[in-house]
């Protein structure tokens, strides 16, 4: 089992890939919600509130 490493232990390549990644998620993230609030409650199934 591999050992835990914390952020500071990564190489430099790492950490920049992790950032990345964070930042790429959190757009995604804030699109989703944006196309979701603006997309009327008939073409979403399910609740807009969950």
């Amino acid at each position: 089992m591999a050992t835990k490493r914390t952020f500071k232990e990564l190489s430099t390549g790492a950490q920049i890939g992790v950032i990345v990644t964070a930042i790429i998620e959190l757009t995604l993230t804030i699109a989703a919600l944006r196309d979701l609030q603006k997309r009327p409650a008939e073409q979403v199934k399910g609740s807009k509130k969950l």
